[in-house]
């Protein structure tokens, strides 16, 4: 179950939730809450967010502010304690902190769905793929060591989510599998991996070919991660050069949920499209 696995970030993610419906029920903006000096706008929506960890501090203060009573007020107290405990990607420390989320919330969904435009999916690359990928990031260009670190990041993220019952679901455009990246042998090993993946229980991997012609996924890729949990809501993530964005809004999840069957509807199997 969802709740027998809530890591520290996942319980961030409540916390701030809850810290947002306390203020949004006091009646109070981000600019109130700002005024009151709990801190400034970004960084409270960070907090509610759950991309930041609350101080003891802050939560007694923003309780105090929104009129929490005692027994809310210890609760999320008892909450900001299980919140400010390391996550595995923080002993790298190169994560961009808008990325942190991705990975905790596929640590413990239910179901993952992939849409891939232009490359394989992170959680399905091979090493080699992902560092020839990596080498063409303009972090590399300054530090050497870059794909090194990211190569390592993307394995253990890789790790975390195949090593429990997941079901996973890719969808992976076909040009992404006519693009040698790397080298043609690198390729081979990348596709090779991917079968593995797709007889793997629970794990499926489709193509969609080029002469389906236009399709639902134009404006790019995304991810859909879904919870067994009431306490937790599903999550639509969508990744640009700058940022990655998260919503768990009723219009976005039926939307993409809409755009994922339809691209589904359009692919083969991989092996199908691989042939014998």
């Amino acid at each position: 179950m969802m709740t027998e696995r809530r890591s520290a970030s996942t319980v961030r993610r409540s916390l701030g939730r809850q810290l947002r419906q306390l203020r949004e029920s006091a009646g109070k903006s981000l600019a109130d809450a700002q005024a009151a000096h709990l801190g400034s706008v970004r960084n409270l929506q960070r907090i509610e967010a759950g991309q930041a960890r609350p101080k003891h501090t802050f939560v007694r203060s923003a309780c105090q502010v929104y009129g929490a009573g005692q027994a809310t007020t210890d609760r999320l107290l008892a909450m900001t304690d299980q919140a400010d405990t390391d996550t595995w990607w923080e002993a790298y420390g190169t994560v961009q902190h808008w990325f942190t989320l991705l990975l905790d919330l596929e640590g413990v969904a239910d179901r993952i769905y992939l849409y891939s435009g232009s490359l394989v999916p992170g959680l399905l690359q091979t090493s080699a793929y992902a560092k020839a990928w990596f080498q063409m990031n303009p972090g590399y260009v300054t530090d050497k060591a870059y794909a090194e670190r990211e190569v390592a990041v993307r394995a253990r993220r890789q790790d975390v989510v195949f090593d429990r019952d997941v079901a996973v679901t890719a969808i992976i455009d076909e040009s992404a599998l006519q693009r040698i990246v790397g080298s043609k042998e690198i390729m081979a090993e990348q596709v090779a991996h991917l079968r593995e993946l797709a007889a793997r229980p629970g794990t499926q991997v489709h193509v969609l070919p080029l002469e389906a012609g236009a399709h639902a996924g134009g404006k790019g890729e995304f991810i859909v991660l879904e919870f067994d949990s009431d306490e937790e809501p599903d999550v639509a993530y969508v990744e640009t050069y700058l940022s990655g964005q998260y919503s768990s809004k009723p219009k976005v999840m039926e939307e993409l949920r809409w755009r994922y069957a339809s691209l589904k509807a359009m692919t083969v199997p991989l092996e199908e499209y691989l042939g014998p």
